[in-house]
């Protein structure tokens, strides 16, 4: 009997570490989810559990929900025996009441997400930077935070050394491509979900083939819906190079235009067809910096990453770097 209980006191152990480990997979930094009961003996006809299967508990069912909170959006759960409880796991689903059929017996509940971005994850003691989950107004996406100045940003564009093409359609610029850990663009529609409703800094960086780097900031940067094209509101000059800064500024209010779909302001020529890629062009000169890369300093005129204002037409520059962060 002693045997048994040494025994009993162990396996409590085993499954006490086991949950401990589940929980600091986040460190103790776990982001706060509430449940919201949405509705009794229903049952989620339609989109497909990210998990389906059978635990001890109708709160095993919700822990494993908090454990995945960058997959885990509803919960559906069913008492099938005195000792297992059936537990399915959605991701977000759209239109949900188009999906609620009756089935005894069952329960739905939604978590409730607090947003949580690249500020919030190195208030939570995550120094270093890398690949993180957000959530921001039901919308959950990986990004790149950099943590390795005084503030946090959050990169949404790329260029380093042309392994990842920009020559890309509209769709592909809408959803975003590339690798979060190299070259990519984060998407036209992840920039306005993350821009549209507070006020946000945009940060430019630009380094030269010979080690030169320009930047510059800007307050109250965001881009419109696709309704409108992706129209960018370059914000207003904040600090760092003024040169840089005017630059940006003559994209003020140009709609985003792909090879696929012309919105430029060019009267006389299609700028994301004679460039082979997509930007917010006004009349195919200026500073563009989603050009094919070069891998050298010097182009014929205006290809690569060039930036008339800074080092001329013929010169391309070896790197870029955007980002954002909340103001304030």
């Amino acid at each position: 009997f002693r045997s048994f209980i040494i025994v009993r006191k162990m396996v409590g152990l085993a499954i006490f570490l086991d949950i401990l480990c589940l929980h600091l997979s986040f460190g103790q930094f776990m982001p706060f989810l509430p449940f919201k009961h949405l509705h009794t003996n229903t049952a989620i006809d339609g989109p497909q559990p990210w998990f389906d299967g059978e635990v001890a508990s109708k709160d095993h069912c919700f822990d494993k929900c908090l454990k995945n909170f960058t997959h885990c959006e509803y919960v559906q759960h069913k008492q099938m025996t005195t000792t297992t409880w059936l537990c399915r796991l959605f991701n977000v689903i759209s239109g949900l009441s188009n999906y609620l059929v009756s089935q005894t017996g069952e329960m739905l509940a939604q978590a409730v997400h607090e947003n949580i971005g690249c500020e919030d994850w190195r208030s939570r003691g995550h120094t270093q930077s890398g690949i993180y989950w957000i959530f921001y107004n039901r919308n959950k996406f990986k990004v790149f935070c950099n943590f390795a100045g005084p503030d946090s940003w959050t990169l949404i564009d790329k260029r380093q050394d042309g392994s990842v093409s920009f020559n890309r359609l509209w769709q592909e610029y809408k959803d975003g491509f590339g690798d979060l850990s190299g070259e990519f663009y984060l998407g036209n529609e992840k920039i306005h979900l993350l821009t549209k409703d507070r006020e946000m800094m945009v940060y430019l960086q630009l380094w030269a083939f010979d080690g030169t780097k320009y930047a510059v900031g800007f307050k109250g940067f965001f881009i419109e819906d696709e309704a409108n094209k992706y129209r960018l509101c370059s914000g207003t000059y904040d600090f760092g190079d003024p040169n840089f800064g005017s630059e940006w500024t003559d994209m003020n209010g140009s709609k985003f235009s792909t090879r696929d779909d012309d919105n430029d302001r060019a009267t006389t020529m299609h700028c994301g067809d004679k460039w082979k890629t997509g930007w917010w062009f006004t009349n195919c000169g200026g500073c563009y910096l989603h050009n094919v890369y070069s891998g050298v300093p010097d182009v014929p005129k205006r290809h690569g990453i060039t930036c008339g204002r800074l080092r001329g037409d013929f010169e391309s520059f070896k790197k870029l770097v955007i980002s954002i962060r909340p103001v304030g």
